[in-house]
């Protein structure tokens, strides 16, 4: 009888292991019927060496000068801040296969370790749109994050749209290079 019991809490036990593990992908990955637009101004979709989902990109020329980096403030509609104050980027999603896919990030461009929300929190304190090339500059990961990266431009195109889903679709059944260009 005690046999019995072990095994039926065993198979009990597993089953909750295997609940618990499939109900991640949930808070993985982003809802696959989010519409991306290819118009502004393009969709990249990528792979990179680390986790940088969170964090701010910018863009770095071999002078090692920063080209490009980005105002984000609160009430910017590129960061989405939920109830309890936590922040992440509106144009960034998670996809399958550890891929990401974005509407603001292209191949040149490097990581930083700054998250959205220290960046927004900064500029919210300081009055200002974004941080000084100095404070920026120590604070880069990565200059050659990518592994892969596929780009669709938008710019100058008829706009293309796809949810996250077929994204995925994609990706999963290998035809992603009938709508993007692999860059790497």
């Amino acid at each position: 009888m005690k046999s019995k019991i072990f095994k039926l809490y065993l198979v009990v036990l597993l089953l909750l292991f295997l609940g618990v593990s499939c109900q991640k992908d949930d808070f993985e990955y982003a809802d696959e019927s989010i519409m991306v637009y290819s118009s502004s101004p393009g969709i990249a979709i990528y792979k990179t060496r680390g986790d940088y989902f969170n964090f701010v990109d910018l863009n770095v020329d071999s002078l090692n000068n920063i080209t490009m980096v980005r105002s984000y403030i609160i009430g910017d509609p590129r960061v989405l801040i939920d109830k309890n104050g936590n922040m992440t980027f509106s144009n960034r999603w998670r996809l399958k296969n550890g891929y990401i896919v974005a509407t603001e990030v292209w191949l040149k461009y490097s990581f930083t370790n700054i998250t959205i929300k220290e960046y927004v929190d900064y500029t919210t304190k300081h009055n200002s749109g974004a941080w000084t090339d100095e404070m920026l500059l120590p604070r880069i990961i990565d200059k050659d994050p990518f592994l892969t990266y596929y780009y669709l431009s938008g710019l100058y195109q008829g706009e293309k749209k796809f949810t996250l889903g077929e994204l995925n679709n994609m990706i999963e059944n290998g035809t992603i290079e009938k709508q993007f260009t692999k860059l790497k």
